[in-house]
């Protein structure tokens, strides 16, 4: 009964707004895309009370990272009473890795999901999904002629490591 409210204030906020984007998903969820977290609660705001004036149901919000690392470089910060540095090195992916991450946008929501709403991960459908990404890595890594040495393993340990989480 609220849609048309709904819509004609996606609408508004559209128009009122330059930088944001509403778009309609596939599942029928109205998505608002801002200019960052604090953007995007103004915009909530607005909707709820200047453009729709209806009550609405919002997720969290999904916040994309866009930034990468182009080389390797290194850092180093010690606390100011000396009791502790930390060093990080960053390098970059190599470039199959984000490929098979957007590749894999699905099934990552789909463990995303399943870790969200405090279940175990024990739906055998979830419990295949990481085998099946980290084989495709590991095929991925294989065709594009990276031996063991250059990466060291180091990278499927993390990924790993992340999805026993």
């Amino acid at each position: 009964s609220d849609m048309p409210a709904l819509v004609e204030g996606l609408r508004l906020l559209n128009r009122s707004d330059a930088f944001v984007e509403v778009s309609l998903m596939e599942t029928g969820e109205h998505v608002i895309a801002a200019a960052g977290e604090v953007h995007l609660e103004r915009c909530i705001s607005d909707l709820r009370e200047r453009f729709a004036r209806v009550e609405l149901k919002v997720s969290p919000p999904l916040v994309s990272f866009r930034e990468g690392i182009a080389s390797t470089g290194s850092a180093e910060a010690t606390t100011s009473n000396g009791l502790l540095t930390i060093k990080a090195t960053t390098s970059p992916l190599p470039f199959y890795i984000p490929r098979i991450i957007e590749e894999s946008a699905e099934s990552l929501k789909q463990i995303v999901s399943s870790a969200h709403n405090k279940r175990r991960i024990d739906d055998d459908a979830v419990v295949k999904l990481v085998p099946e990404l980290l084989g495709r890595l590991e095929s991925s890594r294989e065709a594009s002629s990276l031996d063991e040495a250059e990466t060291g393993g180091i990278i499927e340990e993390i990924l790993s490591a992340a999805w026993a989480l």
